[in-house]
Order: structure tokens, then C-alpha cells, then sequence
């Protein structure tokens, strides 16, 4: 996980993995939030749309759609198609 500290692709790797509990990494969500948060920091469009799809679904963490509009706001000006569609539902 130390490589993760600079990289944001590792970063979405990593918090993924955790959410997940995939790849030998242990289910935490709490530290996977932390590290795809991070990620979306530092502008990882990937990370944005995994975490505010698991916010607008509520199935593997809690709901939470103002975050989820709010993390898709910084992300419109791409026109990114999964982005506006995420969007509108959140």
C-alpha cells in the first residue's frame, strides 16, 4: 500500500480492494473510502465514478447522494458519459 501514497491509479486500486475485500486485501471500507477519496483528490476520474456509484446504490456503503453529486461536480466538464448519467441519478 505504500505505493499508493503518490500514485492515484493505486490509490483506486487499493481503495477498491478494500471496499471489496478482493485480492488479498482485507474488507475495510472505511480505509478504502480514505484511498479512493485521495485518488479523486488528485483528479482520478475512475475513483469518482466507483465511489459515487456505491453512494447512489447504498448496497456497500451508506447512501449518500449529496456527496455523491457533490464528488460528480468536479468531474462534469469532462462530458464523461457515465459521469452525467451518475449525475442525474444522484
Amino acid at each position: 500500500m505504500r505505493q499508493a501514497a503518490n500514485d492515484i491509479e493505486m490509490q483506486f486500486y487499493v481503495g477498491r480492494n478494500l471496499i471489496e475485500g478482493t485480492n488479498d486485501f482485507p474488507k475495510d471500507e472505511e480505509l478504502g473510502i480514505k484511498y479512493l477519496e485521495k485518488s479523486i483528490e488528485n483528479g482520478l476520474i475512475e475513483s469518482a465514478i466507483y465511489y459515487s456509484s456505491l453512494l447512489i446504490s447504498g448496497k456497500i456503503i451508506k447512501r449518500g447522494l449529496k456527496k455523491a453529486k457533490a464528488i460528480l461536480e468536479k468531474f462534469l466538464k469532462s462530458q464523461n458519459a457515465i459521469v452525467l448519467l451518475l449525475y442525474e441519478k444522484s
